[in-house]
């Protein structure tokens, strides 16, 4: 999910119109607005972002990005292989 910079136009993300501010995104609402936008420093904000989110919400990006994911726990996947996965997506 990048955290961008609206810099070179008017966003109109959930109703609100943003320009020259920040704003997260998911990556296909990017992908729609990514020529009137920067991402901010895309790997810092991503590895703790990740780090910050639990298992849950790990999992819904997991799969809102269609990611497979080793799992290297006893019962299956734990957080890290969470943040593995979204991580190296990322890259």
């Amino acid at each position: 999910m990048p955290k961008v910079y609206v810099d070179k136009g008017t966003v109109i993300h959930k109703g609100q119109a943003y320009f020259r501010q920040s704003l997260d995104l998911t990556q296909e609402e990017y992908e729609n607005v990514k020529d009137l936008v920067t991402i901010e420093d895309a790997t810092e904000t991503t590895e703790k972002s990740y780090k910050d989110l639990d298992v849950e919400e790990l999992k819904a990006l997991v799969e809102e990005k269609g990611l497979e994911v080793v799992a290297t726990g006893k019962n299956g996947a734990v957080k890290p292989d969470y943040v593995k996965a979204l991580e190296a997506a990322a890259e």
